[in-house]
């Protein structure tokens, strides 16, 4: 299962097609992005649609999102949805509209990243959870950056071929699976490519982190996966997180810390994962006492 991590707000104006005079409306906002001396330009039948979307109200946006079939003259494609989200990138929290397209993008990311597992163990169908959550979760990353410092060009190619940017983000992130051999076939511990800081190390028990780090038998790895799928979503989504590398917090502007992704303050990110912690030593303890 995966959890819909909302994005923490940024306060600005509100952007809205409805009530638009047609000439405002055709305005589109150019790609920044440069390649070999040129900005990158969205496909003559992406701005063609783009337009005929800036005269259509929210509503109606809303609804077509929905509509699933390419060939329905009322199809949203990818691209679009991408330029509609960044566009109400200074929206307020609030704004439901744009709740309701990012979920709509969101969805179509997924449906091109590996399908979710129906049972997370080793092997293959953790290396697909990995790969999931991962590519997911640095799109979610861009959306942020892009909303943080008003515009990041990175974001501009899923303007321009959203298969295939969601295609690399894939690569890369299956890439990033298997350079760190991450909850494989293979009895190992579960690696980490960030270490915790003094501070955090201060607020985490490092023994209580043996749960995931101590070499065991394949049986216990799975007890492990089993019993992270049982936790409370914010609890697994922080877990998943944690065991991705990503730091509680940082100041690095590339860098999009657990407490951002899941909207809370550095601290209870902290508590939440050791809260987890607790959870899965008691599950698997009850797991293995049970068996015996």
């Amino acid at each position: 299962m995966v959890t819909t991590i909302m994005l923490p707000p940024t306060f600005g104006g509100l952007v809205n097609f409805a009530g638009k005079e047609s000439s405002e409306a055709e305005v589109i906002e150019p790609l920044r992005k440069l390649t070999g001396g040129k900005t990158y330009s969205r496909p003559p039948e992406i701005e063609a649609k783009l337009k005929e979307l800036y005269a259509t109200s929210d509503d109606e946006i809303i609804r077509r999102c929905e509509i699933t079939s390419e060939d329905d003259d009322g199809f949203v494609p990818p691209e679009c949805l991408v330029h509609l989200v960044r566009i109400r990138r200074h929206c307020v929290d609030a704004d439901l509209t744009f709740a309701l397209l990012f979920d709509a993008l969101f969805t179509r990311v997924l449906a091109h990243l590996p399908k979710e597992p129906k049972w997370e163990g080793v092997g293959e169908a953790s290396e697909r959870s990995d790969v999931r959550l991962l590519a997911s979760t640095r799109f979610k990353e861009l959306m942020l950056l892009d909303r943080k410092n008003g515009y990041d060009d990175r974001l501009d190619i899923y303007e321009v071929r959203f298969a295939m940017a969601v295609a690399n983000l894939r690569k890369d992130a299956k890439k990033k699976t298997l350079r760190h051999a991450r909850r494989t076939t293979e009895v190992g511990s579960f690696e980490r490519d960030i270490e915790l800081s003094d501070r955090e190390q201060e607020q985490i028990a490092i023994g209580d982190l043996n749960i995931f780090e101590k070499s065991g038998s394949e049986d216990y790895r799975i007890l492990l996966c089993a019993a992270i799928d049982r936790l409370p979503d914010e609890y697994r989504t922080v877990v998943e997180l944690y065991q991705l590398g990503i730091p509680f917090e940082s100041t690095k502007p590339d860098v999009v810390p657990i407490s951002e992704i899941i909207s809370r303050s550095p601290k209870t990110a902290r508590k939440y994962l050791n809260e987890a912690i607790g959870l899965l030593k008691s599950m698997i303890e009850e797991k293995q006492y049970n068996d015996k």
